[in-house]
């Protein structure tokens, strides 16, 4: 473990995370590649009294429970304004870093984790409103007159 870390900030991908250990100040004391889920997790586990910040978003709400199972704080910072902190190009190190600076304004208000449930009402209510714009995310297939329950419609579908 790196002494007098504070602040654990993360840039989560799929299955990279890209991870900037800080100190009070908000300055970068190392940082971190990690390229497994499960090697992530085992990373959290050793940490103590430090605050994991993490850009909000799907897989953020996900890793921020996991984080407060564990009894860590979490800050997610809305993606807007974690990129007016972004020094360089728009890399998985340089957000981890942009997360540590944006972490110091406490003008930022965090976005609250949700839990499992609360996503997935998100989610019904994104895919509603995406058909009641017409915008049917299931496309020309699922509405096929040909479909004859053997994919056929799905076949017709992919030609229009």
């Amino acid at each position: 473990m790196i002494k007098d870390v504070t602040t654990i900030a993360v840039d989560l991908a799929k299955n990279i995370f890209q991870v900037a250990y800080g100190d009070g100040q908000g300055r970068v004391l190392s940082r971190q590649r990690i390229t497994s889920r499960r090697a992530f997790a085992l990373q959290l586990g050793q940490w103590r009294d430090v605050v994991v910040v993490m850009e909000s978003c799907a897989t953020a709400h996900y890793w921020g429970r996991q984080c407060q199972r564990l009894g860590l704080r979490v800050r997610l910072l809305p993606a807007q304004h974690v990129g007016a902190y972004r020094r360089r190009n728009k890399t998985d190190a340089a957000d981890a870093e942009a997360l540590l600076e944006t972490n110091r304004n406490a003008q930022i208000k965090d976005v609250p984790v949700k839990n499992a449930t609360q996503q997935l009402v998100l989610v019904v209510h994104g895919l509603r409103e995406g058909q009641q714009a017409g915008s049917d995310l299931l496309g020309p297939w699922r509405y096929s007159e040909s479909y004859d329950g053997n994919n056929a419609g799905l076949a017709s579908a992919a030609a229009v």
